[in-house]
């Protein structure tokens, strides 16, 4: 049995641009041992895929990790988003994984 470990967050900071918004999201993925980063607050859905060396039993091993936002309105116009924050409207898109048994497993935004 090998545990899949999450690491999930509400965010914080005002980044606007793409950049500004993976390396947040790059920032987090640093600060655990966890394959599947979740973050929010920031209502830009964006998907950022990275690997690590961990170490095996008798050798170093690549591990994937992910991490992904979602956005977070199901409404813009009108809402707090762009009427308080500015922010550009988005598509409503959440990361889904989906675990196999082998050990493998996929991440989409849906």
């Amino acid at each position: 049995h090998k545990p899949f470990k999450i690491s999930m967050w509400h965010g914080g900071g005002s980044g606007q641009t793409k950049g500004s918004i993976a390396n947040g999201l790059v920032k987090f993925m640093n600060q655990a041992d966890s394959q599947l980063y979740l973050l929010g607050h920031l209502h830009q859905a964006m998907v950022v895929q990275e690997s690590r060396e961990i170490r095996g039993k008798s050798k170093m091993v690549q591990q994937k990790i992910v991490g992904a936002r979602g956005s977070s309105f199901l409404k813009h116009y009108g809402t707090y988003a762009e009427v308080i924050m500015g922010a550009n409207p988005q598509t409503i898109q959440m990361p889904r994984a989906v675990l196999e048994r082998d050990g493998k497993w996929e991440l989409t935004l849906r």
